[in-house]
């Protein structure tokens, strides 16, 4: 992991429309890869050992949203996300 930021201090929280917050966890990552505080590779194995079967390629358009992740795809990046906070 790059020293610039640590994971945890990029992560951000999207409003969920019901007047509080929720984690997003796309948003988180798309920051911490436009930070360098982590890799696009670092992310998938991350995600992929929570049990993530998304190419890397599938994994950076998810958080780019350039495909629509399933929700579980979702919970599994916010997973690998909270991994990161710790690297």
């Amino acid at each position: 992991m790059n020293s610039k930021e640590p994971a945890h201090q990029a992560l951000k929280e999207a409003p969920d429309g019901n007047g509080t917050a929720a984690m997003d966890p796309r948003q988180s990552a798309r920051n911490l890869l436009q930070r360098e505080a982590i890799t696009l590779e670092q992310l998938w194995i991350k995600y992929w050992a929570e049990g993530g079967n998304a190419t890397p390629v599938e994994l950076d358009a998810y958080v780019h949203d350039a495909l629509e992740p399933h929700e579980f795809e979702l919970t599994l990046i916010a997973w690998a996300m909270e991994g990161m906070q710790g690297s």
